[in-house]
């Protein structure tokens, strides 16, 4: 056996050039091109599936958890908003935002109704889709980042394997929206594991007497109302853990998430015009895997405000909390034309756990966006340029900024 292939010297072509990179077409990537677009870069988003929307669409974790802290304040605006409106734009009760306003009784009552929704994730990905083309984004279905080009410093290319094999696009920066840093650690940034890896969880569409419902079969963005009904299939599944960063790894994930979803689908009953299995998730369900060790580090340490805000999200799994995140943690030292957003920004592991969610990844996608579409070197960056154009697309960036939401609210 060999322990190594010498594979022969290549000049691989350069067939795309594009100002701004997005890698990933999940929550963070869709934020991260649309911001882009819409501040003037040319842009390019490369994702691996066929469709766009990552965990929330690919595997059907279709809770689009809060915008708001618990009490009757919204948190997270700009696209964050835009996206949670766009996901039910279809439905009967489009304005979900009007409707999270009616549910108020008062505006400062102990606890409130959590602006929060669910959605059909096949028509999120097409509508998601026509909104990033319609702002001029170019979408690279099938393609995987192998490697990157390094000039002075800076990343100048990606290097892509797709259908046609392996070729390269030339970049002035780049936003990494993977889930799992990949591109920062590609480029030498420095990146982190983790540690306690993730559990089996194969969320699943079915009908039940004929009517079509999401199963939340295991612990992936389990909103709170759930977790009473799992702790026994969670228990029974915390002695397996999995990294989630290796082709292996992964496969293992999935052929297990397979046998426990179709074991949970066959407890419900034989398979009928009643009770049919509709759909199974496209890719696994791991949440947090790798993330970037960034300029700052952001701690669960609710009310600190950050000169560098870009936006705030609430912690979704009990009201009160919000969180100011700086820009600083999107940021890596070692390469400065890349930023991270979604899963793999630079936060703790507590913190981590509330950043990887729907609301975080939309905010953090629409400031690296933009610092993309302003900036090339990230060091030389001016923070109030970037929070000035936030602030007129309608981001809070700080929690005094915040409006109790009424009844009587517009």
């Amino acid at each position: 056996m060999y322990d190594f292939v010498n594979e022969p010297p290549r000049q691989t072509p350069v067939q795309q050039h594009c100002i701004t990179a997005v890698v990933g077409g999940g929550f963070a990537g869709i934020a991260a091109a649309l911001s882009a677009a819409r501040a003037g870069s040319d842009v390019i988003l490369f994702e691996q599936q066929y469709a766009l929307g990552g965990l929330a669409t690919l595997g059907l974790i279709t809770h689009y958890l809060p915008l708001c802290d618990g009490y009757g304040r919204q948190v997270s605006f700009g696209i964050a908003e835009e996206l949670m409106r766009l996901s039910v734009s279809l439905d009967e009760k489009a304005d979900v935002i009007k409707e999270w306003h009616s549910s108020l009784q008062h505006s400062r009552q102990k606890t409130a109704r959590r602006l929060i929704c669910e959605f059909n994730p096949s028509l999120f990905a097409i509508l998601a889709e026509r909104l990033l083309l319609s702002a001029g984004v170019r979408i690279f279905y099938g393609t995987s980042i192998c490697g990157v080009e390094i000039r002075g410093g800076t990343v100048s290319a990606l290097l892509v394997e797709s259908r046609e094999g392996r070729w390269a696009v030339s970049v002035r920066n780049v936003v990494d929206c993977s889930g799992d840093a990949a591109v920062c650690r590609q480029a030498g940034a420095s990146t982190a594991l983790f540690a306690q890896q993730n559990i089996l969880a194969a969320w699943y569409a079915a009908t039940q007497n004929g009517v079509l419902q999401v199963v939340p079969l295991g612990a992936c963005d389990i909103p709170d109302k759930y977790k009473a009904t799992m702790p026994q299939m969670e228990e029974q599944n915390a002695q397996k853990r999995y990294a989630g960063v290796t082709a292996e790894d992964l496969s293992a994930f999935s052929i297990d998430a397979h046998e426990m979803l179709l074991e949970d689908y066959l407890k419900k009953g034989q398979p009928t015009s009643q009770h049919r299995l509709a759909a199974i998730p496209a890719i696994p369900e791991v949440r947090m895997t790798r993330k970037i060790i960034g300029i700052q580090v952001l701690e669960e340490n609710e009310g600190v405000v950050f000169d560098d805000s870009i936006g705030m999200i609430s912690n979704w799994k009990r009201p009160g909390p919000i969180y100011e995140i700086p820009f600083s943690c999107l940021c890596t030292p070692q390469v400065h034309n890349i930023l991270a957003a979604g899963r793999c920004i630079s936060v703790s592991d507590t913190m981590w756990d509330l950043t990887r969610v729907i609301p975080a990844c939309a905010v953090t996608g629409e400031a690296a966006g933009l610092a993309a579409a302003m900036y090339s070197d990230f060091r030389r960056i001016r923070i109030p340029e970037i929070q000035s154009v936030l602030r007129a697309r309608g981001v809070a960036l700080h929690a005094d900024e915040l409006a109790f939401a009424s009844a009587d609210s517009p």
